[in-house]
């Protein structure tokens, strides 16, 4: 279990021998994202934007999630029924739209190059640097590996460490690893 800090909006993700990787908003009390892995994964953690998630499986495995907004996120039928009242009255078509928003989901999707297998047995912790700019994983095999990672961003430029520079649309991976 681990919570995004620093952020506009408070999220904690949870991943466990069930294989599936969840994302909980405290403030709303639900579930608003969850993906089903290959592996079971016993730790996680967010980058500091809390656009990425990174886990840790039990075979050895380190994978990087981009949290993206559903652009199809339903409303539920009582938010639908009260837009369509809303119509006539302004304050129900505000009301229905604080609804909208406060429903919002997510989508997992694992990113492109994000995944490495360093270790010979499972991970115990990952952890992204305060800046974003390395990710740090430990393993039950008395290996700690600590990556310089580039963020892939939609415009074809990455970014490191919080700035954005000229590079490839997938994840960047460079390693030093400490026995």
């Amino acid at each position: 279990v681990r919570s995004s800090s620093g952020h506009k909006h408070s999220y904690i993700a949870t991943t466990a021998d069930d294989r599936r990787l969840s994302i909980w908003s405290p403030a709303r009390r639900a579930l608003v994202a969850r993906t089903n892995l290959a592996a079971a994964s016993r730790c996680c953690s967010f980058d500091p934007s809390c656009h990425y998630v990174a886990l840790g499986t039990q075979a050895g495995g380190v994978h990087i999630y981009q949290i993206k907004p559903n652009k199809d996120s339903t409303a539920t039928s009582r938010s639908k029924r009260i837009k369509g009242e809303a119509m006539a009255k302004s304050t129900l078509a505000k009301k229905a739209e604080e609804e909208e928003r406060e429903k919002k989901t997510y989508a997992l999707e694992e990113c492109t190059g994000g995944y490495r297998k360093d270790f010979k047995e499972g991970v115990s912790d990952i952890k992204f640097s305060p800046d974003g700019s390395m990710l740090a994983a430990g393993s039950n095999d008395d290996t700690i590996c600590i990556y310089k990672v580039s963020y892939p961003s939609s415009d074809g430029k990455e970014e490191v460490g919080g700035k954005r520079k000229e590079g490839s649309e997938k994840w960047e991976w460079q390693e030093g690893k400490v026995r």
